[in-house]
């Protein structure tokens, strides 16, 4: 992980990974994935930042206009993955 502490750096520390990339096996980790998330204001990190470990989790590209905003879909995007 990067010495910058960005939001998905501190997500994946907050799961007790070693790397970003185990955000890719969500379907595995969901529980431990959206309690890290439910724990980060929305504010904490800008809007920017929050879409970009929605692309990085998800591949996707939602048009969001706040952080918080962002954070909901990132959080319902997690939930989804529930079996």
């Amino acid at each position: 992980m990067s010495d910058k502490g960005g939001l998905i750096d501190r997500i994946a520390l907050n799961c007790g990974f070693i790397y970003i990339s185990d955000l890719h096996y969500i379907e595995e980790h969901r529980m431990a994935v959206e309690t890290a998330v439910s724990r980060i204001p929305p504010e904490e990190a800008c809007l920017e930042e929050w879409l970009s470990v929605i692309s990085y989790m998800f591949s996707c590209s939602p048009e969001l206009h706040s952080a918080e905003g962002a954070r909901e879909f990132l959080l319902e995007m997690i939930r989804g993955t529930e079996k």
